[in-house]
């Protein structure tokens, strides 16, 4: 079973019309809506596959899932095994986040929790984020780029 999770009440209202099982969930800025989604699903006991909305499946996408993880995400790299964390790749290439898979036990909820907390949105809050390395920060200081962060923020925990 699934549920589809609309961000807003005209998209909630088209989506249960066309019998679509749907969860409103609305937040103040659309930047950190995935983050806090995970985190809001997860906290409910729920393992989340969350994906950008340009993903298609031809098939069931859990056979192919290793599971042996409390959070599966894709990668930019052709050649992980080899290139995962490496320096001369920027951190958005790292974890793709248009594809994560999160288990409701383990380690994944406290970590995206983490994320959300230490990440908050500049429209949300008026916190302003900067980027390292030779990435430019966008919208001023604040880096726009989530899955930029993201790697960013899982590096400094893999490099501790």
């Amino acid at each position: 079973a699934f549920v589809v999770a609309a961000l807003d009440r005209p998209t909630e209202a088209s989506l249960r019309e066309g019998g679509v099982k749907t969860w409103l969930h609305e937040l103040p800025d659309i930047f950190t809506a995935r983050w806090r989604l995970l985190a809001s699903v997860l906290a409910v006991g729920l393992d989340v596959l969350l994906m950008d909305s340009d993903i298609v499946f031809l098939g069931d996408p859990f056979p192919y899932l290793h599971r042996d993880a409390d959070l599966e995400c894709t990668t930019d790299h052709f050649f992980p095994e080899k290139h995962l964390w490496q320096r001369e790749f920027r951190d958005e290439e790292h974890v793709n986040t248009g594809f994560i898979f999160a288990r409701a036990r383990g380690q994944a909820p406290e970590l995206l929790q983490r994320f959300a907390a230490a990440h908050p949105s500049r429209w949300a809050s008026g916190a302003v984020l900067g980027t390292t390395g030779a990435d430019q920060p966008m919208f001023g200081n604040f880096d726009g780029m989530d899955q930029r962060i993201f790697g960013q923020f899982l590096r400094r925990l893999v490099e501790q």
